[in-house]
C-alpha cells in the first residue's frame, strides 16, 4: 500500500483524468495500471489460464488477504483491469465469490486487427505470438499467424463465455466497446446504476472530466 500512501500525499483525492494509452501501458505517476507484477506473485508465469488446481492454498489466502487489508485500509472498493484475470475468472470466483464483472466486449474483427499491429509493431514479425494466452496455446502457435489470432480471440471468448457463469447474474455487467465510445455517458451510467445495484456506494469526484473516445 506504500504507492497508494504516496499517491493520495502527493495528488490528494484530484482525478488523475489521463485515458491514453498505448498497447494497454501508460505513462506518469498518476496513470492507471494493469498491475501485472501484483498478480504474478499469486499466479503462475508459465501458463496464464488458471482453473484453481494449480494454485498453492497459501498463495490463495494470501491474495484474498492483500485486497481485503486493501478495501478495508482504505475504505473504498477496488477495480481491476488487466485482462490476464479473463482467464482467471474460475479462481477469482473462488476467492472472490462477491466480486463484480464487467466485460467489455470489442468487434472481433477490430481486435484481430490491433494483434496484428502489435505483433508487427512489436515484433517485426506477423508470426510472433502477442498477449493474451489462451488455454491450448500449443495448438494454437502452430497454426498460420491469420489462424491463430482468431482461435487466440475465439478461445479467450470461450473461457469467458463458460466461466462467467459462476458468478450470479447481478454480478455481471456487458459493455459493448462501440457504444462506450460513441456515447461515454451513457454506458458509465449503466456501469453507475450496475455497482449501486450491488449495494457499493460510489460518488463521482469533483473536477473529473470524460475523454473523447469517439471512432
Amino acid at each position: 500500500t506504500i504507492g497508494i500512501d504516496i499517491y493520495q500525499y502527493t495528488f490528494k483525492s484530484a482525478p488523475n483524468n489521463i485515458f491514453s494509452s498505448l498497447e494497454g501501458y501508460t505513462d506518469g505517476w498518476k496513470s492507471p495500471h494493469e498491475a501485472g507484477k501484483f498478480w504474478y506473485r499469486f499466479f503462475p508465469k508459465t501458463h496464464q489460464y488458471v482453473d484453481g488446481n494449480d494454485i498453492d492454498e497459501k498463495k490463495i489466502q494470501m491474495l484474498s488477504k492483500t485486497v481485503n487489508r486493501i478495501e478495508n485500509k482504505y475504505r473504498k472498493p477496488i477495480i481491476f483491469k488487466n485482462t490476464t484475470n479473463s482467464l482467471r475468472l474460475r479462481i477469482i470466483n473462488k476467492i472472490f465469490p462477491k466480486a463484480l464483472i464487467i466485460w467489455i466486449k470489442r468487434d472481433p474483427l477490430d481486435v484481430a486487427i490491433s494483434i496484428l499491429r502489435c505483433r508487427i509493431q512489436n515484433h517485426g514479425d506477423k508470426n510472433k505470438w502477442w498477449a493474451i494466452e489462451p488455454p491450448n496455446i500449443k495448438e494454437i502457435k502452430r497454426l498460420s499467424f491469420d489462424e491463430q489470432i482468431s482461435q487466440q480471440i475465439y478461445q479467450t471468448e470461450k473461457v469467458i463465455r463458460k466461466e462467467i457463469t459462476l458468478f450470479p447474474n447481478k454480478q455481471i455487467l456487458i459493455i459493448n466497446y462501440k457504444n462506450l465510445c460513441s456515447d461515454i455517458n451513457s454506458e458509465l451510467q449503466k456501469i453507475e446504476k450496475f455497482i449501486k445495484s450491488n449495494d457499493i456506494k460510489i460518488d463521482k469526484r469533483e473536477n473529473s472530466i470524460l475523454p473523447d473516445l469517439s471512432v
